[in-house]
């Protein structure tokens, strides 16, 4: 596996971020989310390894008055195929673009049993 590279972003997220990821690396901003990458990549290698659903909350300072929760989903492909995971990113509240994260929190998604 040779990491992770955003396919499509959608423009909320541009928005929020203040840059287009599309193209880029998962992890690519070691800068402003350096305290970030690990726990990131681990929670996609999990979900590709795994192939069980997470949610990732992420925790702003407390002055900003936002919400972000990530869906991280495996997607079904192809034998041979690079694996595909969805990332869904649902916003409540504004934050500007740079705001500081202060962490994450990963939880796995309860799946009711076949």
């Amino acid at each position: 596996m040779d990491g992770y590279i955003y396919r499509l972003v959608g423009s909320e997220v541009v928005a929020h971020e203040g840059l287009d990821m599309t193209g880029r690396r998962a992890g690519y901003s070691e800068a402003r989310y350096g305290h970030l990458v690990a726990e990131w990549l681990g929670a996609l290698d999990f979900v590709r390894i795994n192939q069980i659903p997470r949610l990732v909350f992420v925790h702003f300072p407390q002055e900003v008055k936002a919400k972000n929760i990530v869906l991280l989903l495996l997607l079904h492909v192809a034998p041979g195929e690079a694996p595909k995971i969805l990332v869904g990113s649902f916003y409540k509240g504004h934050f500007e673009p740079g705001t500081k994260v202060e962490g994450i929190s990963v939880l796995e998604v309860a799946m009711k049993p076949d």
